[in-house]
């Protein structure tokens, strides 16, 4: 009796610890609301909320991020805009709606791209500049479409984002930011079935996490960890990974993070063939995992616990949980079919956008270049004209010179004939004087 007792409190503790221990800060973030002096703290607060909330509740997460990004914008706050587009991409791929998140985060890339933008912003920390600031926040855009591209199965396209991240994020040592960025580069080479790479990534990423302050998802890092043990057929270590995993995410208010590693677990244990244990951790997972909002995740505790009931000899509640399992999974499934083909159509729909403005682009660097020889001719004619003028002029003004010139030497030559005749004409007067007037 006392063991049974005993692991329904085991079952329920996480729980517990959860529901009671963030209630403080969940009613100062509240608090924050109501004393908001202006629309600036008011949109702070409202992000507050939405980053509390994520891995809580996602739909109450994904709303007090509305309410913030539509403060943002009010206030023409482009680079809070920014990060909180950036921000409510994880819940959006957490819910499944893949093309909102995908618009959200081209809006993001947009603004944070932009030098322009870091003319406003509300409070600059003492350790950056604006540059360096808009820069920051570029790189978890970065990051928030690795997480996107991971989400949706597009593992390559999640190296290359992370890795456009950590290009910046290394520049200025955000240990936080560089923790995310290894923990997604290591979920993607697990999922690419390269576990070495993965574990490589994975313990960057809990060095990098361990000395924060901030833990809230460090249970990621143990839980993507222990599945790459898993993959290399380490279950000891696996094991050892997701129990951390289960221990901080409820000393950091995780739910959903705590739920996973329970299912991470119970799963363990089904291999094993320890069906009470994987019982045990996957009603623990059950019991988080519905009030957190995660579908996908409660649809697999469902399933788990149908397993383990068929593996225990009680059909009736395995078929029960196998028809709960099978509705969710059914409705999760035409869900996300749609949602997939929404973002398939969006990320279309944008690459074409892309390609209209490579055209545009090299359409107006064709004319930039066409304007700019008709100008080079147009100069050149008018350099041409202007030398063909002088030299009309120069050979107009040769002319004069040479007829000139003549004139000159024919005015001169009657000159010297002139001064010949009279030098003649003076010899001949003298001679005549001369026979007239003899001595």
């Amino acid at each position: 009796m006392k063991l049974a007792i005993l692991k329904l409190l085991l079952i329920f503790l996480p729980f517990f610890v959860i529901a009671q221990s963030p209630l403080s800060e969940l009613h100062s973030l509240r608090r924050e609301i109501q004393l908001a002096k202006n629309d600036t703290s008011l949109m702070i607060a409202f992000g507050n909320l939405g980053s509390y909330y994520d891995d809580v509740n996602i739909d109450s997460a994904i709303y007090y991020f509305e309410k913030s990004i539509t403060m943002a914008r009010q206030l023409k706050l482009k680079l809070d805009e920014a990060m909180l587009y950036s921000d409510i991409n994880w819940p959006l791929c957490k819910r499944g709606n893949y093309p909102q998140a995908l618009r959200y985060l081209n809006l993001a890339l947009d603004l944070a791209g932009n030098p322009a933008n870091e003319k406003n912003i509300h409070h600059l920390p003492a350790t950056q500049t604006p540059e360096s600031y808009r820069l920051n926040i570029l790189s978890w855009v970065h990051l928030s479409f690795a997480g996107m591209y991971g989400y949706t199965g597009d593992y390559e396209k999640d190296i290359v984002a992370a890795n456009e991240a950590k290009s910046i994020a290394e520049t200025f040592k955000d240990s936080s930011l560089l923790s995310f960025i290894f923990n997604e580069k290591g979920n993607a080479y697990l999922k690419l079935n390269q576990p070495d790479s993965a574990l490589h990534f994975n313990l960057m990423a809990i060095a990098y996490n361990e000395p924060l302050a901030y833990k809230k998802f460090q249970a990621n890092n143990y839980i993507q960890a222990g599945e790459t043990y898993l993959q290399m057929g380490d279950t000891t270590s696996a094991k050892d990974n997701f129990e951390k995993a289960v221990e901080v995410s409820a000393l950091h208010n995780n739910p959903i993070k705590n739920g996973e590693a329970h299912l991470h677990l119970a799963r363990l244990f089904q291999s094993q063939n320890k069906m009470d244990s994987s019982l045990y951790h996957s009603k623990a997972a059950l019991a988080i995992l519905k009030l957190a909002g995660k579908e996908k995740s409660t649809a697999a505790a469902y399933r788990m616990i149908s397993d383990c009931y068929f593996s225990l000899g009680q059909k009736d509640s395995s078929f029960a949980y196998l028809r709960l399992a099978t509705v969710l999974n059914d409705k999760i499934s035409i869900a996300e079919k749609q949602k997939i083909q929404e973002f398939q159509v969006a990320g279309f729909e944008e690459a074409l956008k892309l390609e209209a403005l490579e055209k545009e682009k090299i359409q107006t660097r064709n004319k930039i270049r066409t304007y700019g020889m008709l100008a080079g001719l147009a100069i050149l004619s008018i350099i041409g004209f202007m030398l063909y003028r002088n030299n009309r002029q120069k050979q107009k003004a040769n002319a004069v010179l040479e007829a000139t010139l003549t004139d000159l030497k024919s005015t001169q030559a009657q000159l010297v004939q002139s001064e010949k005749m009279a030098s003649l004409g003076e010899l001949t007067a003298g001679i005549a004087h001369e026979i007239q007037n003899p001595l």
